[in-house]
């Protein structure tokens, strides 16, 4: 009899008591252990280790209380730690850029100021224990970064001989700037890495040619400083590919240029195989000069501008010109 109720009583006890408590317990420790998985998602070195001491831990305990504490512990790590992948990636950004990098990147140039940033910045970061170290140290990182740009750029710049340079950015079309070495100076000092990250400065390393007509450009001559756009046929818009690049030459169509009824060209070709100086230095300019001295200008003829830019506008002009025509049309603006 009293094995029976003593069995009754043991039963009701578990059923109630035991068996609840218990599956409350692994519930916690379910719960729990997925957010140490979120945990050691994060793949830092701490987390992965924390993760790892958490989950036996959490396995071992005895009483929900207990889980729920361990679990304020790894709620606590897991804003740490997701701060600290936060200000990884911020790093990872500071120390590459558009055109240089801390480390090898196809198409990019290494600086070892990028490299020493780098290793600089992920070892700070590494070394901090707690949130609020971590959280104070992104102004830090700010001021070691736009130093260490500060000092890559001006390297790079020191070491271009020409008086003027092209600062080049790379947007989704490519944008270029001529400027006098100390410019560019003043420009590295006024930006922060966020902006230094995306720009390069090269010496003015091309000529291109532009292919127009007197209609759109009359007053466009030899040393001319002119902005060039791109026009997209499809939006309307105009796009600045550079506000200061040089006219180094401007050549006319030998049929807009002739002398006794015969092209210009057919004239040099007959004075210079007889050996005499052709004579005509300036002739085309002179023309059209006088041309609009006179208040008169036809203006079909046609234009070849050469344009000294950097590479990335040159490539620009160029693709544009001559292979996708069609699409969008490079326009010279001459400045006052």
């Amino acid at each position: 009899m009293f094995l029976i109720l003593g069995a009754i009583i043991f039963s009701a006890l578990y059923f109630l008591i035991i068996k609840p408590a218990a599956e409350e317990l692994e519930s916690a420790k379910v719960s729990a252990l997925q957010v140490v998985q979120e945990l050691s998602s994060l793949g830092t070195d701490q987390a992965v280790s924390d993760a790892s001491t958490f989950t036996t831990q959490i396995k071992e305990a005895d009483s929900k209380s207990e889980v729920q504490a361990i679990l304020t512990e790894v709620q606590t790590a897991l804003a740490r730690e997701q701060k600290r992948v936060e200000l990884l990636d911020l790093a990872r950004q500071a120390y590459r850029g558009t055109f240089y990098s801390g480390e090898s990147e196809e198409g990019k140039t290494v600086l070892s100021e990028l490299q020493s940033l780098k290793d600089t910045l992920i070892s700070d970061i590494n070394s901090k224990t707690s949130l609020s170290q971590l959280e104070a140290y992104e102004s830090e990182l700010d001021s070691k970064a736009t130093t260490a740009w500060r000092n890559a750029l001006t390297r790079v710049l020191n070491s271009i001989e020409d008086n003027e340079v092209f600062l080049e950015r790379k947007n989704s079309i490519p944008y270029s700037e001529r400027m006098s070495k100390e410019n560019a100076l003043q420009r590295i000092e006024n930006y922060g890495w966020e902006e230094l990250r995306k720009i390069r400065f090269v010496k003015p390393t091309v000529e291109v040619p532009v292919i127009d007509t007197l209609r759109r450009s009359p007053t466009v001559r030899e040393g001319a400083m002119v902005k060039i756009y791109l026009y997209d046929y499809s939006t309307g818009e105009l796009t600045l590919l550079t506000p200061n690049a040089t006219v180094s030459h401007v050549l006319y169509r030998d049929t807009d240029m002739q002398v006794g009824g015969v092209s210009l060209w057919e004239n040099i070709k007959t004075l210079v195989a007889s050996g005499q100086v052709a004579g005509f230095a300036g002739f085309g300019e002179s023309a059209v000069s006088s041309a609009i001295d006179a208040n008169i200008l036809s203006y079909d003829i046609s234009v070849i501008y050469v344009v000294e830019v950097s590479d990335l506008t040159g490539e620009e002009i160029l693709k544009y010109e001559f292979y996708q025509s069609g699409t969008k049309d490079v326009v010279l603006v001459p400045l006052a």
